[in-house]
């Protein structure tokens, strides 16, 4: 069993190696920070009309972003790339539990779930 200072004893021998070997600097692997992800889609939309909504996401650590969906209803169309939905209802409905999910590979992070009420335009 390695006590404390076999351990000191240890990193002590293992910097001397580095330094003989003319490593200046020991790198440690960074900890990954999860996705960010904010924004508040419209709460009522109207049937046959365009409607939009993306998200802002950014990660820390600058890793690539991917996004995914749940609860999609069939009328939007959504993009993996930046989280975006879009579409035109053409019928009153409401939708619930709609939730967008940025990844960065190793950690995501999702929007509170929401719900889209579609009423019909009037007129």
């Amino acid at each position: 069993m390695l006590n404390f200072r076999s351990a000191v004893k240890a990193v002590r021998a293992l910097f001397v190696v580095f330094a003989v070997c003319g490593f200046s600097s020991v790198a440690f692997a960074a900890t990954n920070a999860a996705p960010k992800i904010s924004g508040t889609p419209p709460a009522k939309i109207v049937t046959n009309k365009g409607f939009y909504f993306r998200p802002t996401a950014s990660d820390a650590n600058g890793d690539k972003l991917t996004f995914l969906i749940k609860n999609k209803p069939s009328w939007i169309t959504f993009s993996r790339l930046d989280g975006s939905i879009m579409g035109t209802p053409t019928s009153a409905a409401t939708y619930y539990n709609i939730v967008i999910t940025a990844s960065d590979g190793k950690t995501s992070t999702a929007l509170k779930a929401f719900t889209l009420q579609v009423v019909a335009s009037t007129g």
